[in-house]
């Protein structure tokens, strides 16, 4: 569980520093590494961030009960 908590958590910031980066200078990293927003390269990690989200708020909200 530590392995996906940690992964989940790289993968957050990862995401967090992308949309920072967008909104100051409208420039998107994974769109950039992965030669554009559209491909289902893209797509995948776009998806793999936002459950990484979705994990962390639920991992917040189950760690916050025990």
């Amino acid at each position: 569980m530590k392995v996906i908590n940690l992964f989940a958590a790289i993968l957050v910031v990862f995401g967090a520093i992308n949309y920072g980066l967008w909104g100051l200078f409208q420039f998107d990293f994974i769109a950039y590494a992965i030669y554009g927003n559209t491909s289902w390269w893209a797509r995948f990690c776009y998806t793999l961030i936002g459950v990484s989200g979705l994990w962390h708020i639920w991992y917040l909200l189950w760690r916050e009960k025990n």
